[in-house]
């Protein structure tokens, strides 16, 4: 697979993640009880959700690097997808998808030849 392959697929990859995060965390904003929580819980869910938002947004802003071909871009997308799946993988398996994705993502752009050095 040459360079440049490996780098949109990167791309692609990584903002699939982070759009997979990013809706599953409005989702669980929008309906908490679709995780089968009660009113007392709510609040804390709600707060690990807002988190998961935010890493959802860093990893879109992750693959934006990896477009721009920066050698942070990879290392932004794999952290967050690691960070995403410790706040949220225990509320919703949409988290867990956007993990497998962005590691998948950021391994391709960690690759030789996608990057500027």
């Amino acid at each position: 697979m040459k360079a440049e392959e490996k780098r949109k697929y990167s791309l692609i990859l990584s903002a699939f993640s982070g759009i997979t995060i990013l809706s599953s965390s409005v989702l669980i904003i929008n309906n908490p009880n679709i995780l089968g929580i009660s009113r007392i819980q709510t609040l804390p869910a709600l707060i690990l959700v807002t988190i998961s938002l935010i890493f959802g947004c860093l990893m879109l802003f992750g693959s934006f690097l990896i477009y721009r071909k920066s050698k942070s871009g990879p290392i932004v997308v794999f952290i967050f997808s690691f960070l995403g799946l410790i706040i949220g993988g225990v509320l919703f398996i949409g988290f867990v998808i956007g993990f497998i994705l962005g590691i998948i993502g950021a391994i391709l752009g960690f690759s030789k030849g996608t990057r500027d050095n």
